[in-house]
């Protein structure tokens, strides 16, 4: 998913994977080449359809959820928020 910082919003990116190192951090790998570990709190998430909102945020309306398994996100559905995880 697409992202990018919320107090520079020319620096974009993508992520999917939480940090299994860093708590509350995601690692990004940024559309110029590098990829680092950011604090979900700094990054501003677009949602299918082209909207931007708080990666926080997105967590807590369970519009982004965390896989069952490892340390994946991405988009749920309606299926996903009433389990509480994605397949």
């Amino acid at each position: 998913m697409k992202v990018r910082y919320i107090v520079d919003p020319e620096i974009t990116g993508f992520t999917n994977r939480f940090n299994d190192h860093g708590l509350g951090e995601v690692i990004v790998g940024f559309d110029a080449g590098d990829m680092d570990s950011v604090y979900i709190k700094d990054l501003e998430v677009q949602l299918p359809d082209g909207r931007w909102i708080l990666l926080s945020q997105a967590f807590r309306d369970k519009i982004v959820l965390g896989d069952n398994y490892d340390q994946r996100f991405d988009f749920s559905d309606e299926d996903d928020r009433a389990r509480g995880w994605i397949r």
